[in-house]
């Protein structure tokens, strides 16, 4: 086979590979809402199914987070989808499906637009003394004339772009980025104290039309834990893992090691403490032989907490994460939420985020930390149970080493969301 031939036939492989994924989150949605229509016309007792709607328009300062001045302009979002959920005894399916646009207006220069498509599952199977978890996202969105890597804000709970994408890159040009986000794990109970489990976290972050500097890569992930409940109240476990670092362009490739202590304790009733601390170690693979290894510490401590109207929580951890670089970070975090019910119609909640991420593994003549800071505090004020009008304010802001002054950017919306209630 020549050179040209089998040149021709990988990037023939590539464009298939790229058109698989591409339709995955449309092929899920679809099957997602034929499985939930069959199994709701038989069961309906065990399915429960409802539309979602969102739609705001905001104002928006320094859109691209520039140190300089940057534009303003108002902005306007919407998005449509569908949730469906199953509850018995043993079993709990989530399923979520949605499709939105947003757009940039009141501005003389083309700000562009944006379209996205995700699709999100969870289920728990619980069987005798074993349980089976399943948690997946998959992502696509579609930045037209202006593209901007920023950070997304819209749910904590959400690491996929921790720490990735601090740095906003603009381009004159249509980009599609995918994400992929997949959790399984399993867990057996051995005795009322004593207990074992392994899991698996895969992302994939790939971009399609980008210019120089985007690198598509997965990372992998093994963990093998025991757990030893000490009291009623107290646990304490360790955890052994094992990890690949794969982008798309050679020379970056790393084998990840680590080992972490783990410690859960219930506080109250109504609050819970899950603390971890241990070491990792990454090693250079394949080709990358201008890689360093690398020694350091990750860990985390979450305080889970609610009362009667209110619901809480922080976390503050230190973890490795891809980049839209092909690069690993390390990246330290803060993560703040909070929810308080004012009264039968009123809602406030406010989320936080603030961290410090680096480049790890890899010598560089500059100092490549970024901070980054965001503040959202929101208010609902519900008109139905299903409806509500919404008012949110963010705050961000962003420090990068090596070059002078700060970014910051403010954003205001007005909105108007419709959300099913389905079962407890």
């Amino acid at each position: 086979m020549s050179h040209e031939h089998a040149f021709a036939s990988n990037r023939q492989e590539q464009r298939l590979l790229r058109h698989r994924f591409e339709m995955a989150p449309w092929i899920a949605m679809a099957l997602m809402l034929a499985a939930v229509s069959v199994t709701t016309q038989s069961s309906a007792q065990s399915w429960a199914f409802g539309p979602e709607f969102e739609s705001r328009v905001g104002y928006v300062s320094n859109i691209d987070l520039d140190e300089r001045d940057g534009e303003d302009a108002m902005r306007v979002t919407g998005a449509v989808g569908a949730v469906a959920e199953r509850r018995t005894d043993v079993q709990v399916i989530r399923l979520r499906g949605q499709a939105g646009y947003s757009s940039y207006l009141g501005s003389d220069d083309d700000l562009g637009s944006e379209t996205f498509q995700q699709v999100q599952g969870r289920s728990q199977f619980v069987r005798e003394n074993t349980t089976w978890q399943l948690d997946g996202r998959a992502y696509r969105d579609r930045n037209t004339e202006r593209n901007e890597q920023t950070i997304d804000l819209t749910d904590p709970d959400d690491s996929l772009d921790a720490g990735s994408d601090i740095d906003t890159r603009i381009s004159r040009e249509t980009i599609t980025r995918y994400r992929l986000f997949l959790t399984p794990s399993v867990s057996h109970d051995l005795s009322d104290r004593l207990s074992v489990g392994a899991g698996y976290i895969g992302r994939y972050l790939g971009f399609e039309g980008s210019p120089p500097g985007y690198v598509d890569s997965w990372n992998h992930e093994v963990e093998v834990r025991t757990d030893y409940a000490l009291t009623q109240r107290d646990t304490a476990g360790v955890s052994i893992i094992g990890g690949q670092f794969r982008p798309k362009t050679g020379g970056n490739d790393q084998d990840l090691y680590g080992v972490s202590l783990n410690y859960r304790r219930f506080l109250t009733e109504r609050s819970g403490l899950i603390a971890s601390a241990g070491v990792r170690r990454l090693e250079p693979a394949g080709s990358a032989d201008d890689l360093d290894s690398s020694t350091g510490g990750v860990g985390s401590l979450q305080l889970n907490t609610r009362g009667e109207d209110w619901v809480g929580a922080i976390t503050a951890e230190r973890r490795l994460l891809p980049t839209l670089s092909g690069v690993l970070n390390e990246t330290d975090q803060i993560l703040l939420s909070a929810t308080h019910d004012l009264g039968p119609r009123w809602q406030a909640s406010i989320l936080g985020r603030g961290f410090t991420t680096r480049a790890v593994g890899r010598p560089t003549p500059v100092d490549t930390t970024r901070r980054f800071v965001s503040v959202a505090p929101g208010v609902r004020y519900r008109l139905t149970p299903e409806w509500k009008l919404t008012v949110d304010y963010e705050f961000r802001h962003r420090d990068r080493e090596g070059i002078p002054g700060t970014a910051n950017s403010n954003l205001v919306y007005l909105g108007i969301q419709y959300t099913p209630l389905l079962g407890p």
